[in-house]
């Protein structure tokens, strides 16, 4: 599969949008709203690389 981010990177970026939740930074409705949506697009990309990972892991065990 191809990712858009490495893991790395959507960690880092999943981080900043729970920093940002955190210090309740939005007074914006429409700005809580799109960094929900883009931490919930992380965390699906996210555990698609674990998913991919473990899957890899069963292959070189057998």
């Amino acid at each position: 599969m191809t990712y858009k981010k490495s893991y790395t990177q959507a960690q880092a970026e999943l981080q900043e949008v729970l920093e940002r939740f955190e210090r309740s930074a939005h007074e914006d409705v429409d700005q809580l709203l799109a960094d929900y949506d883009k931490g919930m697009k992380l965390i699906a990309e996210l555990e698609a690389h674990l998913k991919d990972a473990e899957l890899t892991l069963k292959k070189m065990q057998k």
